[in-house]
């Protein structure tokens, strides 16, 4: 725009001469002429993008028929070139062609492949635009059609629009509330005051709103989140939810993007829209988007495999022109809602070709397009529904091929290409498949493994499609911001192969475990959980693994669309968190080189979230729910690759089932028939699904055949069998014993005749002998009375003599106790002395005369002579001390002229221990020693006869108790010979008791058999003929179960019609691989008892 003083108006004349000099035409400055022109040229071109910035292609030009004469009456300048595609040169003040404003592009292998921008003049025009109408303080809204670059242009100029601008995005779906707008507005503003919202300081905060017309109409026609946005936009704020008080937004501006009304999108309000300057964005053009891909790949091309970079223009030429012939002849359709393409689509092909190994897999022009055909195919193809679209999409591949490349490749070359980074676990390099039978066995080591480590295991069959699915995923997964969208009917494995693929690539796989409370909060503290583990783990990937039974609340797939979209939710952490999100990312934003500022460590947060956190959605498109989702939330299409998954082909049902009819029990026998089995399976499923067709088309009734339908049928098919299997082995085995059993009956009656005329003489003769012998026993025990009566008194005397004899020793054990105190009190005083105690009274050259006493008593008891040499001369011996402790005390006892000798010391009253202490300690002890000595030796002089009398006492007690012995003796023999007798007349008892029931119990058995045979004699025949019929009946049971388990699982839903037509194509089926049925084949006859057939009738139960 013009500088402020250009369009400034003069000041008036001041007076005549002035108004004279006014009135004259002056010729203009040169600068002033330049300036003029500037601001004519600035009108011209602001008149372009105000009054016609949001016409369609289709109106541009007679948009620019009816200004351009107006225009070029104005302004001069004006060229006669589309007006839309020029832009203003200052310097030349005219206008020049964008296109020659466009800055040249350099690939750099380093550039995270989404931060990758190759200008065109229609990038340039844009970044033009909203620079200016940013810093202009306007808002903008951006339209067109789905993948013209909308948001990558904003996107773009967000990421550099500098320091003086804070950055915010938000994306809208069908399910946006007015609550997510507040949300996101008190999340992404700063709070100055409590009334008052705004950018940091120093900036001003953009807020990019993206899908804005998303949002649903409610049910008076109006918009809650358009209205907010009006509001703020209209009055600077907005009313607090909680406490309802005004809250100021100041400093904002927003920039918004969305598509044209329908398919979902709303008409937005013209009250809102009234707010912004509001730009078309055309669709790119073939030559722009060859521009954009041959760029990237060419650069690419050039720094890894600089030969063939020639095939870049021709590869990315025959991929536009592709791109706009499915756009063109594949379009969206209820069935086929997901058919909608945009530039993501070649740009996600493009960046699957950027993955691939330089040295083993891109070796020449064949490689690379090998390579390109495999990356065209997973993009486009993968996502298409049927045979038919994917033959014509193989078709135009050859013939874009063979146009743009001059290369012709047969379909059957490319159709099942595989590339992976599953091969090798060490450098996960991404290379083409080596063979069928390595991928398989790839495949099964990493099932092998998973299951090792994993509580939950799966048993998963790597049939060909699941071969492909897996590969598929497992592609996806590796690349940044790399989600899937996998659809198909229940049980066809999506989450399965999502597993095993997060397995393979080294990453955890999350997902929600759905409760009775399990609500909005719940699933976005999983998804805060899923986001901070991603950071926790320096950006190591993560898949979340999404079905659609798990949407208890529509809002589930508001977040996921976010995240798929900007890889945030708005407002889920709180602002304590939000600094815990900062300090875990502030070492990864470091490390990635980013400024140590918070807006840029929280924005380097969410593109680890974009690019790590894998968001893998498991669909199914049965139902309406699949239809609405896609167009409510169009992040999960445009954000996501797509993979289709088919029903099961036969190949796969009969490699399922043949894994598992051999993992069946071997007692059924399924091993030598389990190809003939496995044919039957699948053709039971396939005849059930074309039969669900027919019975649409006829009763308009829709019913569906899944894979989990197929399992469930196999399930039933081994369950049943063992059931039905053993059952008739048990009828027949209890008609085969019954008839068996009868005839041992007759045999065993005539036996129990012989027997019971045998066993009479034998009882007889057992009374009878068993009489005499209760006599025999009877006189032995009289016997053994007498004998223990005689032993009785033997006893009591050996008890008198036993109790004289202790008491007489306890009483000389009493005197001896009252003696032997003093004696260890002696000894024990004796033990404290030692050769210091010994050697003190020794040195006594004259000792006291207690001492000498003392020692003179002790001389005395060693028989030595009485005097205090030698008493020294005593003392001088080593062994002192010990003679005195092992003196003979007993020896002295009976020497009564040695005692009496001691007397004269003893009976002394100075010889008391306690007067010798006063005199000598060691001597008190020796005199303790004497007295203790004179003690014993009177004790034991004095109980000495009493010991003559225990001895004599003992000697009785002892004769009396031999006695006693040899009574005992005899009467234990007496005693023994009775009970041998007794246990002889018991076993006698026992015998002829034993021999009388025998012969009862023969009798019992007799009249039983007898009656037995009258009642059932004539049903042995019948039971033969029973038998006959349950071996045929065995015979056809593997083929009847397998058709009752296929009657089951799938024949619930049919009329009568439709159900016999399905048996009538299964026993055809079954008699072709020759597995035994029963041609008149009735689920009631195979299934139920007749009893329990009759009893239903009798309860009212219809007869079908």
């Amino acid at each position: 725009f013009p500088p402020p003083d250009v369009l400034k108006p003069q000041d008036p004349p001041q007076d005549n001469k002035d108004k004279e000099a006014a009135g004259k035409a002056q010729p203009p400055a040169k600068a002033d002429k330049k300036e003029l022109a500037l601001a004519r040229i600035y009108c011209a071109f602001a008149a372009i993008w105000s009054l016609g910035a949001n016409l369609h292609e289709s109106s541009r030009e007679k948009f620019q028929d009816f200004l351009r004469g107006p225009l070029q009456m104005f302004c001069p300048e004006t060229p006669d070139a589309n007006l839309y595609s020029i832009s203003v040169n200052d310097e030349e003040a005219n206008f020049v062609p964008v296109a020659g404003n466009v800055p040249d592009f350099e690939f750099d292998e380093g550039e995270p492949f989404f931060n990758i921008l190759v200008p065109t003049a229609e990038t340039t025009l844009q970044r033009m635009l909203v620079e200016n109408l940013m810093h202009g303080g306007f808002h903008v809204l951006f339209s067109g059609e789905t993948g013209v670059g909308k948001s990558v242009g904003i996107q773009q100029f967000l990421n550099t629009a500098g320091e003086s601008f804070a950055v915010a995005s938000a994306n809208f779906s069908a399910q946006t509330s007015s609550a997510n707008v507040v949300d996101f507005l008190e999340n992404r503003l700063e709070r100055k005051r409590k009334n008052l919202l705004g950018a940091p300081p120093g900036t001003r905060m953009l807020l990019f709103i993206d899908d804005l017309n998303m949002p649903m109409l409610e049910k008076y026609g109006a918009q809650p989140p358009i209205e907010l946005l009006r509001q703020v936009a209209d009055y600077r704020g907005f009313y607090d939810r909680k406490k309802l008080f005004w809250k100021a937004v100041a400093d904002s501006q927003f920039i918004a993007a969305c598509g044209p009304p329908g398919g979902g999108r709303m008409e937005v309000t013209p009250r809102l829209l009234r707010h912004f300057n509001m730009i078309w964005m055309t669709s790119l053009p073939q030559e722009t988007m060859n521009r954009i891909l041959s760029s990237i790949l060419q650069g690419w091309l050039a720094l890894k495999k600089p030969e063939v970079q020639d095939l870049a223009k021709p590869i990315i030429a025959a991929t536009v022109d592709m791109f706009f012939r499915i756009t063109t002849d594949l379009l969206p359709t209820p069935v086929k809602c997901h058919y909608t393409f945009n530039l993501r689509d070649p740009a996600k092909m493009l960046q699957g070709m950027l993955m691939v190994n330089v040295k083993t897999d891109l070796k020449d022009e064949e490689t690379l397009l090998q390579l390109w055909l495999h990356e065209t195919c997973r993009q486009f193809r993968d996502r298409l529904i049927n045979i038919e679209d994917r033959t014509w999409f193989n078709e135009k591949l050859v013939e874009r091929m063979k146009e743009h490349l001059d290369s012709s490749w047969p379909i059957s070359k490319f159709d099942s290409l595989t590339y992976g980074d599953f091969f090798d676990r060490g450098e996960k390099m991404y290379v083409v498949s080596p063979s069928e039978a390595k991928l398989l066995e790839t495949f099964n080591d990493y099932l092998e493994e998973y299951n090792s480590i994993n509580p939950s295991k799966m048993n998963l069959v790597f049939f060909q499609d699941a071969q492909n699915h897996l590969s598929r995923v497992a592609r996806i997964i590796r690349q940044p911001r790399g989600n899937a969208l996998l659809v198909g009917v229940s049980g066809v494995g999506r989450k399965s192969m999502a597993r095993m693929a997060a397995h393979m690539a080294g990453f955890n796989c999350s997902s929600i475990e759905i409760t009775r409370l399990y609500g909005t909060n719940e699933f976005r503290e999983d998804i805060k959980t899923m986001m901070m583990s991603v950071i926790q783990n320096e950006g190591k990937g993560l898949v979340f693994l999404f079905s659609d039974t798990q949407i208890v609340k529509e809002s589930f797939l508001e977040d996921i669309n976010n995240v798929l979209n900007t890889g945030e939710v708005p407002n889920l952490f709180a602002p304590d968190e939000v600094e815990q999100v900062i300090n875990l990312t502030r070492p990864l934003a470091k490390a990635a080189g980013k400024v140590e500022a918070r807006d840029a460590i929280w924005q380097h947060f969410v593109q680890l979230i974009r690019e790590c956190l894998h968001i893998v959605l498991a669909f199914s498109p049965i139902g309406e729910g699949f239809r609405a989702r896609c167009r409510q939330f169009p992040s999960i299409i445009n954000c996501a690759s797509i993979d289709w998954y088919d029903p099961w082909p036969e190949e796969a049902l009969i490699a399922v089932a043949n894994r598992y009819y051999k993992e069946a029990p071997k007692e059924l026998g399924l091993d030598s028939i389990l190809g003939e089995l496995s044919q039957v399976s699948s053709v039971i499923h396939a005849s059930s699904k074309a039969g669900a067709e027919s019975f649409f088309e006829n009763l308009r009734r829709r019913t569906y055949m899944t894979p989990t339908s197929y399992l469930e049928l196999i399930k039933l098919l081994t369950e049943l069998l063992g059931f039905k299997k053993g059952d008739l082995s048990t009828k027949l085995s209890r008609y085969k014993i019954g008839a068996q059993r009868l005839d041992e009956t007759k045999t065993v009656v005539d036996k129990l005749k012989v027997d019971l005329t045998r066993m009479q003489p034998v009882i007889e003769q057992g009374k009878k002998d068993t009489a005499e012998l209760i006599v025999q026993v009877d006189k032995e025990e009289a016997i053994a009375k007498e004998k223990a009566a005689a032993c009785e008194i033997d006893e009591k005397e050996a008890s008198e003599a036993a109790a004289a004899a202790n008491e007489i020793k306890t009483e000389c054990q009493r005197e001896l106790d009252e003696a032997l105190p003093e004696y260890y009190s002696a000894i024990k005083s004796l033990d404290a002395l030692d050769k210091k105690d010994i050697q003190e009274v020794k040195s006594f050259s004259k000792p006291p005369a207690l001492v000498e006493v003392v020692l003179n008593a002790v001389c005395l008891l060693q028989g030595k002579k009485e005097s205090w040499d030698e008493a020294k001369k005593l003392m001088n011996d080593s062994g002192f001390l010990a003679s005195l402790r092992d003196y003979d005390k007993d020896a002295l006892a009976n020497n009564v002229k040695l005692t009496g000798k001691l007397q004269k010391y003893v009976k002394r009253d100075d010889f008391q221990p306690d007067q010798v202490k006063k005199v000598s300690g060691a001597a008190m002890s020796l005199c303790m020693w004497v007295r203790a000595m004179d003690v014993y030796a009177r004790v034991a002089r004095s109980i000495e006869p009493k010991k003559e009398k225990l001895a004599g006492a003992e000697a009785s007690f002892q004769a009396a108790e031999a006695k006693l012995q040899a009574k005992k003796s005899e009467l234990k023999v007496v005693q023994d010979k009775v009970a041998a007798l007794q246990l002889q007349l018991m076993r006698a008892k026992s015998k002829a008791e034993k021999l009388e029931q025998d012969a009862e119990t023969c009798k019992v058995k007799l009249v039983r058999a007898e009656k037995l045979l009258g009642g059932l004699g004539n049903e042995a025949k019948s039971w033969d003929k029973k038998s006959s019929e349950l071996e045929k009946n065995l015979q056809f049971v593997v083929g009847n179960i397998t058709l009752a388990a296929g009657f089951i699982a799938y024949a619930g839903a049919f009329t009568a019609d439709f159900r016999a037509m399905l048996v009538k194509t299964w026993l055809a089926k079954a008699k072709e691989v020759k597995l035994a049925a029963d041609p008149n084949w009735k689920c009631a006859e195979v299934l139920c008892d007749p009893a329990e057939i009759r009893e239903w009738a009798i309860k009212s139960l219809p007869s079908d």
